[in-house]
């Protein structure tokens, strides 16, 4: 597409190649200036009439582009379960357009392709199939590549491949991969973005599912496992998250419209209470940590409009406040020895994709992933949930079980 002409006259479109012409004839050293004698009026006119044509085209090419993009945005992340082969078709059609466009206007190097290529491989990873898996990889790979060239390995959108490419490991098998992956990703978003964007609370919920399912899997063995640690670790970063939200201004608003953030609430206030009493942290700052998720409860916003919370916020917050003091109270340490004896509910597997079951947390007689006879209904979420009282009386389950959508693949 031609670019505006300048003010004045001759240079845009066909009124350009006037000034050349009236130039090669002899005439014109004005003509390269106004676009040729005779060329620079009517002729730059029409140049620049052509010049604009051109640049309305290509804005309305963009603008394309970018709504095919966004679509497949949608189609990607936001899906039922059931609708999964349809809604991914729609994301690649719409893909292919957003991608003929870019590649022709802005080539394979610029930012918005590259977006583009991105959601990309993550169609290919929920297409849950090993042909598709290797195109992913392979489509990873050379997404890096460009980006480090372009950008470098430190921005935000090289996050977002890395963070992809450790959910592909995640489906692989290749844990020890994912693992530095994921590491990789939260620390990399926590310096270039804080702890208050949603981008690095997806990373720090990555890490907490992937951890505490690994936890399950080891959780006969004794506590001092470095998979408990590491747990731990992972529970504290995702609490200070929480209390971040709870406390900032606009925080609650931000809490709000953060899924990751109320999946971490789902589970942290549960999970961290059996870590405790096992003695996974010191005495002092079990009791601690256990005062500021009470005191943290009580300050979130409700986001299911459907539950009454304030009870439930209670009722949960009293559970955590009690266990402190029982923690700095007690003549022995720690309160209970791991694994417990209740411990025996089993989680269901991984699929034959290899995903991470299903986020449930226990009731406090049988703690740490142990599954519900139940599930309650969550004062955070919108659909099914697994809150459960700390006196392990569950709420009462919705009228109408609403669908519920899963937690987008990446990000």
């Amino acid at each position: 597409a031609a670019r505006p002409p300048p003010a004045g006259g001759g240079g845009g479109g066909d009124g350009g190649g006037g000034g050349t012409t009236r130039r090669r004839a002899g005439r014109g050293s004005r003509g390269s200036v106004g676009g040729g004698e005779g060329g620079g009026g009517e002729g730059g006119e029409a140049g620049g009439e052509r010049g604009s044509e051109g640049e309305e085209l290509r804005a309305a090419r963009k603008e394309a582009a970018a709504a095919h993009y966004t679509l497949a945005g949608f189609f990607t992340y936001h899906h039922r379960r059931t609708d999964l082969g349809e809604t991914l078709s729609l994301a690649r059609a719409h893909l292919e357009k957003a991608l003929s466009l870019q590649r022709g206007m802005l080539g394979e190097r610029h930012v918005a392709t590259l977006c583009s290529e991105l959601v990309r491989a993550q169609v290919l990873l929920l297409r849950n199939t090993s042909s598709e898996y290797d195109k992913c990889e392979e489509l990873l790979e050379s997404q890096l590549t460009l980006c480090e060239e372009v950008l470098s390995l430190r921005h935000p959108l090289a996050a977002k491949m890395l963070a992809v490419k450790a959910r592909l490991c995640i489906k692989l098998h290749r844990e020890h991969e994912c693992e530095e992956l994921q590491q990789r990703v939260l620390t990399m978003r926590r310096s270039a973005l804080g702890l208050d964007h949603e981008d690095t609370h997806r990373s720090a919920m990555d890490v907490y599912a992937r951890r505490r399912y690994a936890a399950y899997l080891h959780r006969h063995e004794r506590i001092s496992s470095p998979v408990f640690s590491a747990f731990a670790s992972a529970v504290e970063t995702c609490l200070e998250m929480v209390q971040r939200a709870a406390g900032l201004p606009h925080g609650k608003e931000g809490f709000a419209l953060s899924k990751s953030l109320q999946s971490m609430s789902e589970l942290l206030f549960n999970d961290m209470q059996p870590l405790a009493e096992a003695g996974i942290w010191p005495r002092a700052q079990a009791a601690s940590l256990l005062r500021t998720a009470a005191a943290t409860a009580l300050q979130l916003p409700c986001t299911n409009p459907r539950v009454h919370t304030a009870a439930l916020f209670k009722d949960l917050a009293d559970g955590l406040g009690k266990l402190a003091a029982d923690v700095e109270a007690s003549p022995t340490w720690p309160l209970k020895e791991w694994p417990f004896d209740t411990h025996a509910a089993a989680l269901p597997q991984p699929g034959a994709a290899g995903q991470l079951p299903g986020v449930v947390v226990g009731v406090a007689a049988a703690p740490l992933l142990a599954q519900p006879t139940q599930p309650a209904l969550n004062p955070w979420q919108g659909g099914p949930a697994f809150f459960i009282h700390p006196n392990g009386a569950a709420a009462p389950p919705p009228q109408q079980p609403q669908q519920q959508l899963p937690i987008p693949p990446a990000a």
